[in-house]
């Protein structure tokens, strides 16, 4: 299913002409009602394009979904009152802890640094603030996947997501985690990783991992000054745990800076829950169903999608968020499954 004329440009702050510091790399909802959805995003700035440096690009934002006229308005938010310590650079992914009575979100660089962070509503403003931001000093998703693999080949995490299966949240106090490093010249595969985290101590426990290829997109070759040049296809640019266990994840050609972008939405594998633990089955070869594609019809402006959400209310469907470079960020939301 072809979705490239669903995608909406999101509108940034109209007074900032540059639209690259507001393209979305990640995406969890906060909030759902009958008027709105809300989603906290994440933005994949980093600290040496900050200027002036007391002022950075935004880390994260909101972007509120009206129902009933089908409008999208954009928010940055402060990181941790101005405090610039433990800014993130390159965020990559996004996630919601489904922890009761609490927003709490964990958040994670390309280089594999975890954040996490709650948002509450400010009694001033009405509007969502970042409270307790805080580095897991002590967790670096690069450092757990490579004793897991038993090689430390380059990675860069495109991929995460947080889910829980049990139909009994009270008999384990560890969530299915899952990531990914996206694939590249270096190690060209996309590399799938799954495990646990701890719902008090947000540590990481990775179980097993998962070589994937995708069909498509697939690598463009050119040549310039006399040599060749490939720009490898980012096997991983995204991925989502379904509340069903159902593993979707995003491949993306990255050509530069003003595209032309394109991708594909794939069902890579379902995670179960039994006898205490999480188990994954990886989908191969025709059962690797790709669902929605975007830029993959000629004529048809293509998009890099970085994350996904679920809507909660019917008819069911997907958020899927945009880092389309210089392109700025754009939003797309479609029907699941897909209708043809």
């Amino acid at each position: 299913m072809d979705i490239s004329d669903q995608f909406r440009a999101v509108p940034a702050v109209i007074t900032d002409p540059n639209r690259q510091k507001y393209a979305m790399s990640g995406v969890a909802l906060i909030e759902a009602t009958a008027d709105h959805h809300i989603f906290l995003v994440c933005h994949d700035n980093k600290r040496k394009y900050d200027s002036p440096a007391d002022l950075p690009s935004p880390r994260f934002g909101i972007v509120t979904l009206n129902s009933a006229s089908n409008a999208l308005a954009y928010d940055p938010l402060q990181w941790s009152n101005g405090n610039t310590a433990d800014l993130p650079e390159d965020l990559e992914c996004l996630s919601k802890l489904p922890l009761r009575d609490q927003s709490a979100f964990v958040a994670v660089e390309s280089s594999g640094r975890v954040f996490y962070l709650e948002l509450e509503k400010s009694p001033v403003t009405n509007n969502y603030v970042i409270v307790k931001p805080e580095l897991l000093h002590g967790e670096n998703l690069k450092d757990i996947s490579c004793d897991k693999i038993g090689r430390t080949p380059g990675m860069e995490f495109e991929g995460f997501s947080v889910q829980e299966l049990s139909n009994e949240p009270a008999s384990s106090n560890n969530l299915l985690a899952v990531w990914s490093h996206r694939g590249d010249d270096k190690t060209p595969q996309g590399v799938i990783f799954w495990g646990t985290i701890d719902k008090t101590s947000k540590s990481f426990l990775c179980f097993d991992w998962h070589e994937l290829v995708v069909d498509w997109p697939r690598p463009i070759v050119s040549r310039m000054q006399e040599r060749e040049v490939v720009n490898y296809a980012r096997q991983i640019s995204g991925l989502k745990i379904l509340r069903d266990g159902t593993l979707l994840i995003a491949s993306a050609i990255d050509p530069g800076d003003q595209g032309p972008f394109a991708g594909a939405v794939y069902k890579a594998g379902e995670f179960t829950f039994s006898d205490n633990k999480y188990q994954f089955r990886a989908y191969r070869g025709l059962e690797l169903k790709e669902i929605y594609t975007t830029g993959k019809k000629e004529g048809t402006q293509g998009h890099k999608i970085e994350g996904f959400e679920e809507m909660t209310t019917s008819p069911y469907s997907l958020v899927m968020v945009t880092d389309d470079e210089k392109l700025g960020p754009s939003i797309a939301v479609a029907a699941y499954p897909p209708e043809d």
